[in-house]
């Protein structure tokens, strides 16, 4: 938990695509672990943090798809300009990508602001982590 925070941390809009994909990464391990393991806490403590990973996976697969999108344009694009006559998807084509590029730039800023409520919630969620003493385990059990 505390390495993704500090992963994330470090993205800004200027962050290489492959750091914010492998931030999704480690996003949907946490997640999919805390869903494995949620009946095992106490009741509720993970549902905060489970929606809060959501909300920054979310953002993150936004991101990487706009990627995907723009490298397969780019490519179409590099293959027009081989072409020895004018392509008419080419003038199509800039415009397009200036689109998707702004978008993944929106999607960058709108994980800042995602990722900011999850890191800021980290004294919180240090409470789920921690294993309650034996007494208070008992009585919940009972």
């Amino acid at each position: 938990h505390s390495r993704l925070i500090a992963h994330g941390d470090k993205l800004d809009a200027d962050a290489p695509a492959e750091d914010f994909h492998a931030l999704r990464r480690q996003v949907k391990k946490l997640r999919y672990l805390i869903e494995l393991f949620d009946g095992a806490l106490p009741s509720g403590r993970a549902q905060s943090l489970l929606a809060e990973l959501k909300a920054v996976q979310k953002v993150l697969g936004e991101h990487q798809d706009l990627t995907v999108h723009i490298a397969a344009l780019e490519r179409i694009q590099e293959s027009c300009a081989a072409q020895d006559r004018p392509n008419p998807a080419a003038r199509v084509i800039a415009p397009l990508l200036d689109r998707l590029r702004e978008r993944r730039r929106a999607a960058a800023g709108d994980f800042a602001c995602v990722f900011s409520r999850f890191a800021k919630g980290e004294k919180a969620r240090k409470k789920l982590f921690r294993i309650p003493p034996a007494a208070d385990h008992q009585e919940s059990a009972q």
